[in-house]
């Protein structure tokens, strides 16, 4: 006789519906970058020729440099310098800690003092009077989450060289607003074209052709 049919018949249990019980534990979490780690992993030979930038603890990679952004930011560090004469720093795309984990590296920033004074150092958010960015490929983000966060470290003026429009997006008067991101905005946007002129805040008596600051 067959031993599999002479087998006793066993019968199965029903299939239970209840879960599993959930067992609490860490979930993964982002790695959070400081400025520096951050400046530290930059660095490294992999990040060679890239523009990075770190916001809120996130590294963001931006478009490669080309030659209109490259232009524009040299034509704004020659034109504020003239404008706002001795006694002032105007470096081009350097490091600049805003906070712990925040480091936007503008493409230039304004600052009292002269070179040597920063040979060691950042300076620090409130000595900042201008930060500009040249915008070919990032225009949005400038006027956006960029606005917010330099509105939100107090960065009195902020300018936004758009090189497409041929125009000038010029951001005053940090303002608390809850519903704006990192909870401030600018007031005061203004957009003047290549014939207006402008004078930076903290240089009332120095006026900038917005053509000058054009490539």
């Amino acid at each position: 006789m067959n031993a599999v049919l002479d087998a006793p018949h066993t019968e199965l249990a029903p299939e239970s519906t209840t879960p599993p019980p959930v067992r609490k534990g860490l979930a993964p979490s982002p790695f959070r970058w400081t400025v520096a780690s951050f400046q530290e992993v930059s660095a490294l030979d992999m990040f060679h020729n890239r523009r990075l930038m770190l916001i809120d603890g996130e590294i963001l990679q931006m478009a490669a440099d080309k030659p209109p952004h490259a232009t524009g930011v040299a034509l704004a560090v020659q034109r504020l310098q003239q404008a706002f004469g001795a006694g002032y720093y105007v470096c081009n795309q350097a490091g600049m800690p805003l906070k712990l984990d925040t480091d936007p590296s503008p493409d230039v920033v304004v600052v009292p003092g002269s070179i040597r004074d920063f040979a060691k150092v950042h300076p620090a958010p409130d000595a900042i009077r201008l930060i500009v960015e040249i915008s070919d490929s990032t225009l949005h983000y400038d006027l956006g989450g960029k606005s917010h966060l330099y509105a939100a470290t107090g960065i009195p003026e902020y300018w936004v060289v758009d090189v497409n429009a041929s125009q000038l997006h010029v951001h005053r008067d940090p303002t608390a607003d809850e519903a704006a991101p990192h909870g401030f905005r600018y007031a005061s946007v203004q957009v003047l074209n290549p014939a207006d002129r402008i004078a930076p805040l903290a240089a009332p008596e120095s006026s900038i052709l917005v053509g000058d600051l054009l490539p």
